[in-house]
């Protein structure tokens, strides 16, 4: 699903208990429109990607050097947190920060060193200097894409919706200050996020296919009206 999608979801299990969603927006003194959920959503989704290094968030590629070229602007397709494991004929190539590299490294040659531009989060540098076509092997960590227009989409929103949903639902509730449902949806979020965590180790033994990764998924679907409004009234309720 898109952002847009994710909040209508949100919205129409928010709305069925006779709150307002205005609490989802706020306009701050200097008249603009703050949209809350949007914001609720993209934080909690960075802090779920920071939590812990997803093994389906690892990629890996061999980039091949160009004679006399030092940075790599289009060799990652989006930004990244981190560089893992990079390597030059088969011996690890030590990350190092560029100054320090562009101190060090004087003359060209063969690779000695790798480091990802901090401002970009996407550019390679190679140090020193190639003198040739050099290939070199490289890992990294996928960093999540923004979400703050409703077209936007990431790998949790794409295939993990029903986790972004709850977790839009828990945040509403939660600001809304309904303790009940707070709770319940809460609950519902953190089950999606152990299954993830499932997921995680089935795309792990599966050596990083991503049909292991959601096949490994299990149906636990989205509260029903009688179980949302059995909720709202304390009595026990279960997902659907």
């Amino acid at each position: 699903m898109i952002l847009g999608q994710i909040k209508t979801q949100v919205f129409n299990f928010v709305r069925p208990t006779g709150t307002s969603t205005t609490i989802m927006t706020t306009i701050p003194s200097d008249g603009s429109t703050v949209d809350n959920l949007t914001m609720w959503i993209d934080e909690e989704l960075r802090r779920v990607y920071r939590s812990q290094k997803w093994f389906f968030l690892w990629n890996n590629g061999i980039l091949s050097t160009v004679n006399t070229q030092q940075t790599y602007p289009s060799f990652l397709s989006s930004a990244v947190f981190e560089l893992g494991d990079c390597t030059y004929l088969g011996n690890r190539l030590p990350s190092i920060p560029i100054q320090q590299g562009l101190a060090f490294f004087t003359t060209s040659g063969a690779p000695r060193g790798i480091a990802l531009d901090p401002q970009t989060q996407q550019t390679i540098w190679i140090f020193p200097v190639p003198n040739a076509v050099y290939s070199v092997g490289a890992s990294w960590y996928v960093a999540p894409v923004d979400l703050k227009n409703p077209g936007d989409t990431n790998f949790l929103t794409a295939n993990f919706a029903d986790l972004v949903i709850s977790l839009g639902v828990w945040k509403s509730f939660n600001e809304l200050q309904n303790q009940a449902l707070a709770s319940y949806w809460g609950n519902i979020y953190q089950g999606w996020l152990g299954l993830l965590r499932e997921a995680d180790t089935e795309f792990k033994n599966a050596n990083g296919t991503l049909s292991a990764l959601l096949a490994a998924q299990k149906v636990l679907g989205m509260p029903t009206a009688v179980a949302l409004k059995a909720a709202m009234t304390g009595a026990p309720a279960t997902a659907q």
